[in-house]
């Protein structure tokens, strides 16, 4: 009866696990809004592990004056760590350059020509400066945020220029001078060396044609010199510039100065009270939850002791005064089943947890299931692992066969009677394993 069964739980088992594991690596965090209006106290669930504490819309030049109280124990302990910690200070440093063809600023809008990537720049700067020197409330932060990375990408837009083309272009003469003075300083050899069979009046005139070709080998080593000057100082200019690249780096140096993250190990059952302020001033608080997980459900099988008995008319020979004749007695069935199984539903409430991420926990667990045409009651209490995989121990109370009432064992019968009516049935309890799995996609 049971064979099939053994080849359906580890497939149970495989989907239960693998598809609802928590992956280790997607941690849990927290986020105190410096920025919110009002002021609540947040709620949270948090579990052993790393816990990244993230601190949001701050204000960059006054980051010096936040501090993040941390506050971790256990519900009804004395704190077993405290920690308070200053941030520490931000200083600005705009790196955007400017192009040398900024337009000059005017009051007439409709005489403006056209805007430059260079105006865009200025705007982005402008932005930029606001947010990490010129605001004065947290509930400003947002909004300069918003207007940065509007600006950027206007700026980016705009399609600006850098002197990428130029320089690659003076790459390319570099290297068209470096061919030729390869090749003349290949024939300067090649006439050097006729020189010695050369007759002496013709000595002359080959001397005449190596002077030349030096002084071409000198006009290029000299292009090449200008050309690599010519690089460096539109590498230069290009590093003074409103680049896109620059223009990123100065955006996000920004919005990060308007970030502080820091993480913390919980440990096993223990709760954390989490404050950011500002010169004394609470501006964010976050509290975890009580450090029970509630109710937990699995869906599996169990195992019940069979308490029952089912009961027949048994027939037997008995040697008359006719000869062989037949009677009928009440007997038990032979081949009942010692174990019961039963598809389950199961509740556990999770009232111990431990090991890494709490993992492993324990608790009391009641279930409902259903045992051929039966309807049974499980108690018993349970081990759970990663929330996907539970075995069980317990009781079953359900109505297992019994004799009925008005018969007894081995009672002589007139006639054969139906088992229907020599079986009864009662509530009765019988011990019990259950195995269960936990199912998400």
């Amino acid at each position: 009866m049971y064979k099939g069964l053994w080849k359906v739980v580890p497939v149970l088992y495989f989907f239960s696990v693998y598809a609802y594991s928590d992956d280790p690596t997607t941690g849990q965090s927290i986020i105190l809004n410096a920025a919110e209006d009002i002021k609540t106290e947040q709620s949270f669930n948090v579990k052993a592990g790393p816990l990244l504490i993230k601190a949001t819309n701050l204000l960059p030049h006054m980051r010096k004056h936040y501090h993040l109280d941390i506050q971790a124990d256990y519900e009804g302990v004395p704190p077993l760590e405290f920690n308070r910690e200053a941030m520490a200070e931000y200083l600005p440093s705009v790196v955007l350059g400017e192009k040398s063809n900024e337009r000059e600023a005017g009051t007439n809008e409709i005489a403006q020509p056209p805007k430059t990537p260079a105006d865009f720049c200025k705007d982005l700067k402008e932005e930029i400066t606001k947010l990490e020197i010129g605001l004065t409330k947290e509930a400003e932060v947002p909004e300069a945020i918003a207007n940065i990375q509007k600006k950027l990408a206007d700026y980016i837009d705009s399609k600006p220029q850098t002197n990428e083309k130029d320089i690659k272009i003076l790459e390319a003469t570099i290297a068209k001078s470096e061919k030729t003075i390869t090749s003349l300083t290949n024939e300067v050899t090649e006439l050097s060396a006729k020189i010695a069979k050369t007759p002496s009046d013709q000595i002359e005139e080959i001397s005449n044609i190596i002077i030349e070709k030096s002084k071409k080998i000198e006009a290029e080593r000299k292009t090449i010199a200008g050309a690599q000057k010519n690089i460096q100082a539109l590498k230069e200019a290009d590093k003074l510039a409103c680049t896109i690249d620059k223009a990123k780096a100065s955006a996000q140096k920004a919005i990060d100065s308007t970030i502080f993250t820091k993480e913390i190990q919980v440990k096993s059952s223990q709760m954390v009270t989490v404050t950011l302020s500002r010169g004394g001033k609470e501006l964010s608080k976050a509290k975890s939850n009580s450090k029970d997980n509630g109710f937990v459900t699995h869906v599996g099988f169990t195992f019940i002791d069979n308490r029952g008995t089912s009961w027949y008319s048994k027939r037997e020979e008995v040697q008359g005064d006719d000869g062989i004749q037949y009677e009928y007695r009440v007997a038990k069935q032979g081949d009942q089943d010692s174990i019961l199984f039963a598809p389950t539903i199961m509740f556990t409430y999770q009232h111990l947890m431990w090991g890494p991420d709490d993992r492993y926990s324990a608790g009391p667990t009641g279930g409902i299931g259903v045992n051929q045409s039966d309807i049974f009651a499980y108690a018993g209490y349970s081990l759970i692992f990663n929330t996907n995989l539970m075995f069980s121990a317990g009781v079953a109370f359900q109505e297992f066969d019994e004799l009925n009432g008005t018969y007894e064992e081995n009672q002589k019968l007139d006639a054969a009677v139906d088992s229907d009516i020599l079986t009864g049935s009662s509530i009765n309890v019988g011990s019990a394993v259950s195995i269960g799995f936990r199912f998400a996609f």
